[in-house]
C-alpha cells in the first residue's frame, strides 16, 4: 500500500460505505458507527475535534464529565476498529482502490489509495501451477452490491445510523426505540399523530443540487419512526410540526440545510453542504442518511428542543426516558421503562421481554 495522495471526499466516502456494509463488519454497530463518525468528522473538516473525551461523548454515549484518560472505552474500541478494519482489507476488501486505516495514537483516520501491481516475477512460476481463476470484469465495482446504486444506500440498515451520537448499547438502543415507536404507530395508530411532524421543503427547479439533496432527505426520514412525514393535505402546522429546508447559497457555493420549529420559527439544527461533499449521487446519499440520523434521533437536535420547550408529547418522553436509562447503564422493569403518560393499552402491549420492545 502506497500513500500516493489524499483521496477525494467522494472516494473516500464510498470506501466507508463499503466498508459499513461488508460481513466483516455485519456484527459491530458500535464499531461501524465509530468508523462513520471519526471519517465525517475529518472529511467536514473537523479532525482537531477526534479526541478520546468527544468520542466518548458523541459516539458512546457518556456523560459530560467523561475522563477519557482513566476510562479506557475509547481506546479499547479504537484497538478493535483497528483489527477489524484490518481483518477487512484482508479478505473482503482486498481489491479496494482506496482504503481507511486509524493510525495508532490517534483517532483521526488516514487514506491510501492502493496501486494493483503484477507478482514479483520469483512468485510467478508458483502461481501458474495454481488453478487460473476466471478473469476478472474488466469493470468491475469495488463496492458490494448493496451498495452499488445510490438509492440502495437507503436500504443500508438504515437504524445503524439511528444515532451517530449513540448511547452505550449504541445501535440495540436506537433499534429498540425505532421498534417501540413503530409497535405503537402498528397497533395503536391514533398514537402516532403524538410523534413529531416534519414536511420537507424543496428549493426549485427540479434537478438542481438542493433539489436532489431535498429528495435524499425525505427518503432517508422516511426510515425514522421516531418522526412521521407530514402529508400533502395536513393543514397548518401544529405544536410537533418542524420543517427541513434545503436551499442553495447565494454565493452557489453549497446547500444549506436547516431543521426548524414550524410555529415559532426557531431553528434546530442546521448543515452546510459545499458542492464538493455533493459531487456524486451516492455522496448525496450519505449526507442525508448522516443528517437525518444526527436530527431525528430520540437524542438528536429535534427530541432535545421539543423537551427543552415543554412540547414534547408522552410517547416522546417515554422513547427519551428509555433512551436516557439505557445511557445511565440502568436495567429496568417493564413498568418503569415505558412512561407512565402512555396508555395503559400502549403499555400492554409493547411491553419489553428482556429489554427489548415488542416489534410484532
Amino acid at each position: 500500500m502506497s500513500r500516493i495522495e489524499r483521496p477525494a471526499c467522494e472516494c473516500v466516502r464510498l470506501a466507508l460505505s463499503a466498508i459499513i456494509a461488508s460481513e466483516t463488519f455485519a456484527r459491530s454497530e458500535r464499531l461501524r458507527s465509530f468508523l462513520a463518525y471519526i471519517v465525517e468528522m475529518d472529511l467536514s473538516g473537523k479532525a482537531s475535534h477526534l479526541k478520546g473525551y468527544s468520542i466518548g461523548v458523541d459516539v458512546f454515549g457518556r456523560p459530560p464529565g467523561f475522563d477519557a484518560g482513566s476510562d479506557p472505552l475509547v481506546r479499547v474500541q479504537a484497538g478493535k476498529l483497528r483489527k477489524l478494519i484490518e481483518e477487512y482489507y484482508n479478505k473482503e476488501g482486498a481489491a479496494d482502490p482506496v482504503r481507511i486505516r486509524v493510525p495508532l495514537g490517534s483517532y483521526v483516520p488516514e487514506y491510501s489509495v492502493v496501486s494493483v501491481n503484477a507478482p514479483p516475477k520469483a512468485n510467478r512460476d508458483i502461481e501458474t501451477r495454481r488453478p487460473r481463476a476466471a478473469p476478472a470484469k474488466p469493470s468491475r465495482s469495488w463496492l458490494p452490491a448493496p451498495v452499488s446504486s445510490h438509492l440502495a444506500l437507503f436500504s443500508l440498515l438504515p437504524l445503524v445510523f439511528l444515532a451517530p451520537s449513540v448511547y452505550p448499547g449504541a445501535t440495540n438502543a436506537a433499534i429498540g426505540d425505532a421498534q417501540f415507536a413503530l409497535s405503537v404507530q402498528n397497533r395503536f395508530p391514533s398514537q402516532a399523530l403524538a410523534l413529531p411532524r416534519l414536511r420537507i421543503l424543496r428549493c426549485w427547479p427540479a434537478g438542481s443540487e438542493c433539489h436532489v439533496l431535498a429528495d435524499a432527505v425525505e427518503k432517508a426520514a422516511g426510515y425514522h419512526r421516531t418522526v412521521r412525514i407530514a402529508g400533502s393535505r395536513e393543514g397548518d402546522p401544529a405544536p410537533l410540526s418542524y420543517a427541513v429546508r434545503v436551499e442553495t447559497q447565494p454565493d452557489g457555493k453549497g446547500v444549506y440545510v436547516r431543521l426548524f420549529h414550524e410555529s415559532s420559527g426557531v431553528t434546530v439544527d442546521t448543515r452546510h453542504f459545499s458542492r464538493d461533499q455533493l459531487g456524486s449521487a451516492e455522496a448525496v446519499a450519505f449526507e442525508a442518511v448522516n443528517f437525518t440520523a444526527r436530527a431525528l434521533s430520540v437524542n438528536g437536535p429535534l427530541y432535545r428542543h421539543a423537551a427543552r420547550t415543554g412540547i414534547a408529547s408522552g410517547l416522546m418522553e417515554c422513547l427519551i426516558h428509555r433512551t436516557a436509562s439505557l445511557s445511565a447503564g440502568i436495567s429496568q422493569s417493564a413498568k418503569s421503562t415505558v412512561c407512565r403518560t402512555t396508555p395503559p393499552n400502549v403499555v400492554a402491549a409493547i411491553t419489553p421481554q428482556n429489554g427489548v420492545p415488542s416489534a410484532q
